[in-house]
């Protein structure tokens, strides 16, 4: 028989924009003894971010389809928010994949197919089909073990976003929570380990303290415990809305003091953090992403209803948040369980660490 193949599909990202590229090569007729797609039917190519709620297809989301002369037609689902470039070829073809939502000025974020937040790569694939000698639709696909990825660059909304994650999940994963978020709906109570931890962590640890009975000094608060933490390149597997597990950043953050509501087990729930915190952010050693997201994320958080919260890339500040007097505006920017909050928000769909 003739080997049903496809030639090959690489991916990249376009340096110094937020955009990716992805770019393949067809199948080729006298190409010895390999078989192509049906001359009626069409190339696929696809992309899975692991940062989406997909159910249909593996997570899988066509972005364009693939004419056997090279020429093709993009796809664009209503909330994959992305401009396409397009070139093209008989035989080989790339394709120019660029977020519409972000850009340099407003350091905003995209909740498209480019979404960037417990995972950066994105992955693509190429799907072609054929009827075989016993009359059977037969597919073939080159990407689908999602080896092929591209890793965009982001904004500073989307890479302090993901490192206040990083530092909420250690939190979380310290208190009891299980990897897989199954038991995120929980109110968690600060569970004391005393002791350095490592807890799920590629590379890096984390540690935190017993609760200390101690008087409060921020006005208008009641608490009377402290503890600290601290985080050494810590580098976890998160749980993706797709069920892939992947990992992104390494955060440090030297010896901290937090703030609890007692110091007894009825209700040592974390009412702030001690004065600014500064968190440096590198890329871990198993790094396979070809990016360098480095920074430095700095914030106040003293009260669960108050944040600030800028951000230092290439030695260049900006600030993000400026003292947002509000649960719900601290809650968008870091998902700590807090004070009156009655869960983590890691599957929050209101504050955007949730897909809808």
């Amino acid at each position: 028989g003739y080997l049903f193949s496809l030639p090959y599909i690489t991916a990249s990202n376009v340096s110094g924009t937020f955009a990716e590229n992805v770019n393949w090569k067809l199948y080729a007729s006298g190409n010895g003894r390999k078989k192509g797609p049906d001359a009626d039917s069409k190339y696929g190519l696809w992309i899975k971010n692991t940062n989406r709620l997909v159910t249909a297809n593996e997570g899988w989301e066509k972005i364009a389809d693939i004419n056997l002369d090279g020429s093709y037609t993009t796809v664009s689902g209503a909330d994959y928010d992305v401009d396409y470039t397009i070139m093209q070829g008989s035989e080989t073809g790339s394709l120019n994949l660029k977020p519409r939502s972000v850009s340099e000025i407003t350091h905003t974020k995209t909740d498209g197919i480019l979404k960037v937040l417990r995972d950066p790569r994105h992955y693509y694939k190429l799907t072609a089909t054929r009827t075989n000698s016993s009359g059977e639709t037969i597919t073939a696909e080159i990407g689908n073990d999602m080896k092929t990825f591209a890793c965009r660059q982001i904004t500073n909304e989307e890479l302090a976003k993901a490192a206040m994650y990083h530092l909420a999940y250690g939190f979380y994963i310290n208190d009891g929570g299980f990897p897989d978020l199954s038991n995120v709906e929980k109110r968690f109570k600060y569970m004391t380990k005393g002791q350095g931890a490592t807890k799920n962590g590629e590379t890096g640890s984390f540690s935190f303290s017993e609760k200390i009975g101690q008087t409060n000094p921020f006005a208008g608060h009641f608490t009377k415990a402290s503890a600290t933490f601290t985080f050494n390149a810590y580098d976890p597997k998160l749980r993706c809305p797709s069920g892939n597990d992947a990992t992104f950043l390494a955060i440090t953050i030297p010896k901290k003091t937090f703030w609890l509501r007692t110091a007894s087990d009825v209700d040592p729930y974390i009412i702030g953090i001690d004065g600014e915190t500064e968190m440096t952010v590198t890329m871990p050693p198993n790094n396979n992403t070809g990016m360098d997201y480095s920074c430095t994320v700095k914030f106040n958080c003293d009260k669960e209803k108050s944040i600030k919260l800028s951000i230092v890339r290439n030695r260049e500040p900006y600030d993000l948040v400026d003292k947002g007097d509000s649960r719900d505006v601290r809650r968008t920017w870091f998902p700590l369980q807090m004070d009156n909050d009655d869960r983590y928000h890691f599957k929050n769909t209101g504050f955007g660490w949730w897909p809808n």
